[in-house]
């Protein structure tokens, strides 16, 4: 649980290898998922960020939470 603006949230950040159809090789990635109620309805907001630039982790996660902070409620 995370408190933005919007109101609290649920928050995953992770770097992890992904196995898949998609591609031969695995593919490690860096990424956030954050779910937020809709405080006007009966819906939650689920956004996703992703980037295959795993070197980058922790300033993508920075990033990634700059993106999600001023999201409305």
């Amino acid at each position: 649980m995370i408190e933005i603006p919007a109101g609290e949230a649920v928050q995953v950040r992770s770097v992890s290898t992904l196995n898949g159809d998609a591609s031969p090789a695995p593919v490690r990635v860096v990424s956030m998922e954050t779910l937020l109620p809709m405080a006007a309805e009966d819906r939650i907001v689920n956004v996703v960020l992703t980037s295959p630039q795993t070197k980058l982790a922790d300033s993508l996660l920075v990033l990634f939470a700059l993106i999600t902070g001023p999201l409305p409620g």
